[in-house]
């Protein structure tokens, strides 16, 4: 989430730095109210309204309420709505993001494949660590061969070198199958 939004900060900062890189941090405070006062696809909400249940009032908005808001009949009232205001808008955001989710799971679900491995079958394991006195660039990743000996779910599942080893319990994604000593594909 950090992430996503420095990302956003950062092709705004281009966007408005383009002439002076040097004014970056002059601009730093509007583009930050900008991006509180935008709605977010994924919510449908400003960070603002989920944070502090109302809407910024930016320069830019005419002065005064807008002529559909009208005042507050007693401060009670305004404050049981005030407070349940932010309550509602995260019940709604936790609906979108839902949506969302079920959306991004979906696209997943169309490229993902199932594992192809089985019970008593050969494969590979990636295992990147490095090995003292060993060149790096000479070390291969691929472990093995091992036997699968179980599906534990899914995507998981339980591994075994040799009869006398200790069964490792591995992601699929770790997993290749084995064509011979030597031969990864």
């Amino acid at each position: 989430m950090v992430e996503r939004f420095n990302r956003t900060l950062l092709q705004e900062l281009a966007t408005c730095c383009q002439e002076s890189q040097t004014s970056w941090n002059q601009k730093l405070p509007t583009l930050l109210m900008a991006y509180r006062a935008a709605e977010h696809k994924a919510t449908q909400y400003t960070p603002v309204c989920l944070m502090l249940g109302r809407k910024l009032h930016l320069p830019v908005d005419p002065m005064g309420r807008p002529p559909d808001e009208e005042l507050p009949n007693a401060t009670t009232s305004y404050a049981i709505a005030l407070q349940e205001r932010p309550t509602e808008a995260h019940h709604q955001v936790r609906g979108h993001l839902k949506l969302v989710g079920e959306a991004m799971r979906r696209r997943y679900d169309r490229s993902s494949k199932e594992p192809e491995f089985k019970e008593g079958m050969q494969v590979w394991l990636y295992n990147p660590r490095r090995r003292k006195g060993i060149s790096s660039k000479l070390q291969s990743p691929w472990e093995g061969p091992y036997l699968v000996e179980e599906q534990v779910s899914d995507v998981i599942f339980r591994i075994r070198r040799n009869a006398y080893s200790r069964p490792k319990v591995v992601h699929y994604g770790r997993m290749w199958k084995y064509h011979g000593r030597g031969n990864f594909s």
